[in-house]
């Protein structure tokens, strides 16, 4: 079937030339006829609410209705939803009482569709960022997140955390080690080193930028703040990233995400 062009673009084309990129009208796509053999699930995120008039960087401002009738859409196509993810929400600035809001809410939801698949995602995020854990308390911290959702009758997806993180894992599924050398370096150290060996690095932390991701995620720092504090900075201080790979023994099959 053709589509008709709704926009034209100019684009780089080969030899810094610009050429023309037509944009079509999207394509057809047929729900599917019967379920499908495997399991696929959508790590959806929220809609944001754009009338609200609380400030999103001390809670979020989530349109409810339209994020619930999303995973109905999902569902509708015979996809599962992977919900209140690292890779999703909790990446993006929803704390765990907050994502905890939203799986009792597509649970809800998902009573009253037929066939309608969840799984949800229990972590470690609730714990302070600026502390260590013992392995206890890492694993009583997922122990209560876990409880939670069950109290609500969902499914669950293990998480990866940050507090996990180790200098050198084995890694049994790829058979390999993973070695982080810095995980264990203080920044006076990384910089000294960097100053030895005259390596290159980014001119932005001259400018008051510690750390830096995309233009619109980073801002400098002030003096007297916490170096982190211009990454996300919008965003609730104790819920701005997601986790690392977990520790875990060969042979040990949980799920996972990274």
């Amino acid at each position: 079937m053709k589509r008709d062009t709704i926009l034209t673009l100019k684009l780089p084309g080969a030899g810094g030339s610009l050429e023309d990129y037509a944009v079509r009208e999207p394509k057809s796509f047929r729900r599917p006829p019967k379920p499908f053999t495997r399991r696929a699930l959508a790590a959806a995120h929220v809609v944001a609410d754009p009338f609200s008039t609380r400030e999103p960087w001390l809670e979020p401002a989530i349109d409810w209705d339209a994020t619930i009738a999303y995973r109905r859409h999902l569902w509708s196509w015979g996809l599962g939803v992977a919900e209140a993810m690292d890779t999703a929400q909790r990446g993006m600035g929803l704390d765990w009482p907050s994502s905890l809001e939203l799986i009792k809410k597509t649970l809800d939801a998902a009573r009253d569709v037929p066939g309608a698949f969840v799984a949800s995602g229990a972590g470690t995020d609730h714990l302070s960022s600026h502390k260590e854990f013992s392995v206890q308390e890492i694993i009583s911290a997922y122990e209560a997140q876990c409880a939670s959702i069950e109290k609500l009758g969902g499914r669950i997806i293990l998480m990866a955390s940050r507090a996990l993180a180790a200098p050198v894992e084995w890694d049994g599924e790829y058979g390999l080690f993973k070695v982080s050398p810095l995980l264990e370096w203080s920044e006076n150290e990384i910089w000294e080193y960097i100053r030895k060996k005259r390596l290159p690095y980014n001119a932005l932390h001259d400018r008051g930028f510690p750390s830096i991701g995309c233009a619109p995620c980073t801002r400098a720092v002030q003096p007297g703040e916490d170096e982190r504090s211009g990454r996300w900075w919008w965003e609730r201080s104790d819920s701005r990233e997601c986790g690392l790979h977990p520790r875990r023994q060969v042979g040990q099959k949980i799920g996972y995400t990274s």
